[in-house]
């Protein structure tokens, strides 16, 4: 078995890929953790956002020739830019994604990708 979670380079970090957002995530020293590299367990929850985000079908090259990458005067956010949130716990090597997450996992339960 292959560990799920790493440390960051710099060791305050814990990492693992989350398949809602397509990137990484992290724990520290504020979550417990049970040692296990193979399938872990973090506690409490882990919250990400909200924050604002381009969609994942947003094409950089299409909104640079159409001349919209400068923010909105009235949000200070790009033109398209949604809000984002990603609410999950770890539990045994598995993510279970909470019914507030924004993004199509919200509600589901995945394993823990390799890294």
């Amino acid at each position: 078995m292959s560990a799920v979670i790493q440390k960051t380079e710099d060791g305050k970090l814990w990492e693992f890929h989350c398949h809602g957002c397509q990137c990484n995530h992290g724990f520290d020293s504020r979550w417990t953790f049970d040692g296990n590299m193979e399938k872990p367990t973090f506690s409490p929850s882990l919250r990400h956002g909200p924050y604002w985000r381009m969609p994942p079908d947003w094409d950089y090259e299409k909104a640079k020739a159409e001349g919209r990458l400068e923010n909105d005067p009235a949000t200070g956010r790009l033109p398209g830019a949604i809000s984002w949130t990603c609410h999950l716990f770890v539990k045994n090597g598995q993510i279970e994604y909470l019914p507030d997450c924004t993004h199509e996992l919200a509600g589901k339960t995945v394993p823990m990708e390799l890294l």
